[in-house]
């Protein structure tokens, strides 16, 4: 059975501020409308008031005021669709325009995009010339590039390889490339000279002096050719500012060689030449010596060969005052030079002959032979053994003494008593019965070796007759004759030398030139600085330093580059502050000191830069 009850259905109402308020919870499916909006909100059952959606109800002009989502396909029927929104987001990747039930280009015409503007800015396909046309510039982004089929055709600097013909008829600079089109004529060309590039015509010739032309490589290489030839020449002359030859220079026609004196001084010049006319002489070469010379010497003909030049001492010339059988050491004197009678033989006229000079066996000395010669007028030179007559007779009486200092070399003396005025040297046994020296009687038996050195009042021992000297000695001792070096130092005992090491390093300080290992500690100087109202950062007084401050202050800089140190400073209670040098600072500024806590920072130089790092305060 059937009822049908006809009634009136009414939704729940309100005002849109109650609704707010009381935040309801809506049944599911139950309508909820606000009396003053005209809106409505559909519950869930679950979900408060305030965060329903409303449910969208187009306006007078069919306008939906809320967000509109459609869940399956949305078609317009219409001429005209207008899109009011800022931007339109599409998700798909593909947009079909001029879709028809039969598309063609024709119903393709016209179709694209315009974009308003003060004018209109359009992107269209254009089927007259089947192409995309476009109505504004086209920017591309940087490092992008136009293709065709895949290939470049152009970037922001390079025209594609691909495009090989063109029709240009005006191009800028071309900085690289290589010419493959036809010669270029030269009516195409400016014309080139010295100041300005151009076409130039090629020449063989090697003198041309145009600055129109330009030579061929065969002109250039006649050129080379003939300047080596030149430089060949020229290698074989010796320059004006001098060098070294190879071979003979001669000098023809009687001419010199001139030794000019410094230009400051003149332009007198010393000359060399050689005999103006030799006649039949034959031609020869002075040859100079191979060493240099010593003082005084001279340059004389070599006795063997006269044209070696060799050097010999100077004589000093023959001074007839002072001549004596010592300065002629060769040679004989000529016949001419003696006197036609010699005057007798005396003390006035035989003086300073040294007996070395004298040849022969001298005759038996007798008055007649020698008058008025004694030992005075002989003052060099000695005797010759074999220039004096073999003495092997018995001598009896009593000997007169030699007086003087003769030498005598004999084998053995044997005499019943000799008496001997002056020195004696004897290198033999000496046996006598007594001795007497200076009046002093000797022990019979008194030998070299055992003689009191008070008895020896005269003379010079020989060295090999004193023993070796090892004992400490006073007063003032001779020098040595041939000077010691201690540790490179020469030493001969005249006056006290200074011994250094230069491998070591002096007390006084110096710079090490290599690597220094200290296997100990070292221990720095703590200087305290003096306060002032400015004091000098020096870390030659030391290495770590304090300064306690006793006002506000301001330092300078006294360090050299790779110089540092360390510097404790105290500002006192009162915090005094510092002003610093011009410096760098780790951290980019100066430490804010610490007070009456020390505030310890590290400074160092490097070139002229003065850097501070601050290691912190020492409370």
């Amino acid at each position: 059975m059937t009822v049908t009850i006809t009634a009136l259905q009414k939704q729940r109402r309100d005002t849109a501020s109650n609704w707010t308020s009381n935040n309801t919870v809506l049944l599911a499916g139950e309508f909820g409308y606000e009396t003053d909006t005209k809106k409505f909100k559909i519950g869930d059952g679950t979900t408060t008031w305030q965060s329903l959606d409303y449910i969208p109800i187009p306006d007078s002009n069919r306008l939906l005021a809320g967000n509109l989502t459609v869940g399956g396909n949305f078609t317009v029927n219409g001429t005209t669709t207008t899109i009011d929104s800022t931007t339109l987001s599409v998700e798909d990747k593909n947009i079909e325009i001029g879709k028809v039930t039969s598309p063609s280009d024709t119903t393709a015409d016209g179709g694209g995009i315009t974009l308003k503007g003060t004018t209109d800015k359009t992107f269209n396909w254009v089927d007259a010339t089947d192409s995309w046309t476009l109505s504004e510039h086209l920017d591309l982004a940087s490092a992008k590039v136009l293709k065709i089929a895949g290939t470049q055709i152009l970037s922001a600097t390079v025209l594609g390889s691909s495009v090989v013909s063109s029709s240009l008829t005006s191009l800028g600079t071309i900085a690289t490339g290589v010419w493959q089109g036809t010669a270029i004529g030269s009516a195409y060309m400016t014309a080139g000279t010295t100041s300005v590039a151009g076409a130039l015509q090629l020449t063989d010739s090697t003198t041309s002096t145009s600055t129109t032309t330009a030579a061929t490589p065969n002109s250039v290489k006649t050129a080379k050719d003939t300047a080596d030839t030149a430089q060949t020449t020229a290698n074989a002359a010796l320059p004006k500012a001098g060098g070294d030859m190879t071979g003979s220079i001669v000098l023809d026609n009687d001419k010199e060689v001139r030794f000019n004196e410094a230009d400051a001084n003149g332009s007198a010049y010393v000359g060399l030449k050689g005999a103006t006319d030799k006649g039949a002489s034959s031609s020869y070469t002075i040859s100079l010596p191979a060493s240099s010379p010593t003082a005084n010497q001279i340059l004389k003909a070599d006795a063997s060969t006269p044209t070696n030049l060799v050097w010999a001492a100077d004589a000093g010339g023959i001074d007839g005052s002072s001549l004596n059988a010592s300065n002629l050491d060769s040679g004989t004197i000529p016949d001419a030079r003696f006197p036609a009678t010699l005057p007798a033989a005396s003390a006035t006229n035989l003086t300073a002959i040294p007996a070395a000079n004298l040849t022969g066996t001298l005759p038996a000395i007798n008055g007649a032979a020698l008058q008025g010669l004694n030992a005075s007028n002989l003052a060099s030179g000695t005797i010759a053994l074999g220039l004096v007559p073999t003495l092997n007779q018995n001598t009896t009486g009593t000997s007169g003494g030699l007086t003087g200092t003769p030498s005598i070399t004999v084998n053995v003396v044997t005499a019943a008593s000799l008496d001997i005025s002056g020195d004696a040297d004897i290198d033999g046994t000496l046996e006598a019965d007594a001795i007497t020296v200076d009046g002093t009687a000797l022990a019979t038996s008194a030998t070299t070796d055992t003689t009191d050195a008070s008895n020896i009042s005269s003379g010079t021992l020989a060295a090999a007759r004193v023993a070796t000297l090892n004992q400490n000695t006073t007063g003032s001792a001779a020098t040595l004759t041939t000077p010691r070096a201690i540790n490179g130092v020469n030493f001969d005992g005249s006056a006290a030398i200074t011994v250094t090491d230069s491998t070591k390093m002096p007390l006084a300080g110096g710079t090490f030139s290599a690597e220094v290992i200290f296997q100990k500690e070292i221990t720095e100087t703590v200087f305290a600085i003096t306060d002032a109202s400015s004091v000098a950062l020096d870390p030659i007084n030391g290495m770590v330093q304090t300064w306690t401050l006793g006002a506000n202050r301001t330092a300078t800089d006294s360090l050299t580059t790779g110089q540092s140190m360390l510097l404790i400073i105290t500002a006192s209670g009162s915090n005094y502050s510092l002003t610093w040098p011009t410096m760098t600072w780790s951290g980019g500024s100066a430490p804010t000191l610490g007070g009456a806590t020390p505030t310890a920072i590290e400074l160092f130089k490097v070139g002229s830069t003065l850097y501070g790092a601050n290691v912190g305060d020492l409370g």
